[in-house]
């Protein structure tokens, strides 16, 4: 699936109409494979919308990063990895010098919600 994202480069208002609703109803599914699916195929669209329609990833990433944050809590390490990663491809978006000093932090927090090294002061 990330694959097809990949070569057919979809156009940034479609991804953020069609596909990212999708599969934010995709990590809502109860098996794991569906779930971590989804949120790998997250990573290809958000790159495209980044290139092409910044605009719309900005309305789209208040969506996405909350369901990441709650799938970075799954028991499965398939998931958690998924996630990891995706939380890492968003982190590199990051254009503002200011937050992009905080973003590699703010990435490990989210993506290792349990290490108490990473989510305590």
């Amino acid at each position: 699936a990330c694959a097809i994202v990949d070569a057919r480069h979809p156009h940034g208002h479609g991804v953020a109409t069609v596909a990212v609703p999708a599969l934010l109803t995709g990590m809502e599914d109860k098996r794991w494979k569906v779930k971590a699916s989804c949120i790998e195929v997250l990573a290809p669209c958000l790159r495209q919308m980044s290139d092409s329609t910044p605009a719309q990833l900005a309305l789209c990433l208040p969506q996405i990063v909350p369901r990441l944050a709650e799938a970075a809590l799954e028991v499965r390490a398939e998931i958690r990895n998924a996630t990891a990663a995706v939380l890492r491809e968003i982190g590199a978006m990051v254009a503002s010098p200011e937050i992009k000093k905080l973003s590699q932090e703010l990435v490990t927090a989210l993506a290792e919600p349990t290490n108490q090294k990473h989510t305590q002061g």
